[in-house]
């Protein structure tokens, strides 16, 4: 480890608050690249210029290692926020004297944050394992939880890509019409009515029906 990696200067803090304040940077997962940096690869970038996901020796491994893993966990909208930003300098110069301090508090954060997920735990069956997990706090009883959330977890990954199949399927399929009732009958045409002669005309005299013709009557 190069001795610019175990000091933080006040240039390398310059250098990653505007390196952070870049309009249109992004934090991604994972390690990202030099123009899109994770959170430690980016202190790197501000110290060394190197990309790198190792935690800097200026910087707590306890504090470093809970950045690596959590950015990855949250949503990306809370990986760019303003305050995520705003915690990265704070963390790079933390050093490594308090560590034990470090973990203690590292850690009850975690089980305070478990323990919310309780609801959740319950309503998916594997309730009882979760709570000894909280109330324990051991690997083996996390090792228990995390087998219990197994089904679970293979179910709910079942059903997304269920769920995401028939929408594909659903937005490929041309739109359905509606059925054409078929006409009852020959269309019906409306009644014939005779023409109006125009104004001036002369009525034609009315027939008058002549005498009736019927058997002559032997009388």
């Amino acid at each position: 480890m190069s001795e610019r990696a175990t000091v933080w200067t006040d240039e390398a803090d310059a250098r990653l608050r505007a390196y952070l304040a870049t309009p249109g940077r992004h934090i991604p997962t994972g390690l990202g690249t030099k123009d899109a940096a994770c959170s430690v690869a980016a202190i790197n970038l501000a110290l060394t210029g190197e990309l790198s996901g190792d935690v800097p020796g200026c910087m707590s491994k306890v504090i470093g290692r809970w950045i690596v893993v959590t950015q990855d966990k949250m949503p990306d909208e809370l990986r760019n926020s303003e305050g995520w930003r705003a915690l990265l300098p704070l963390a790079a110069g933390t050093g490594r004297e308090r560590e034990a301090a470090r973990l203690r508090v590292v850690m009850n954060w975690m089980w305070s944050v478990l323990a919310r997920a309780q609801p959740v735990a319950d309503e998916h069956g594997f309730g009882g394992a979760w709570r000894a997990m909280c109330e324990q706090r051991t690997k083996d009883a996390a090792r228990a939880a995390a087998r219990a959330t197994g089904p679970a977890a293979t179910a709910a990954r079942a059903t997304a890509r269920a769920t995401a199949k028939a929408a594909a399927k659903a937005a490929a399929r041309p739109p359905r019409m509606p059925p054409r009732r078929p006409p009852r009958g020959p269309p019906r045409m409306p009644p014939r009515m005779p023409p109006v002669p125009p104004p001036g005309t002369p009525r034609m005299p009315q027939r008058v029906p002549g005498p009736r013709y019927g058997r002559r009557s032997t009388r």
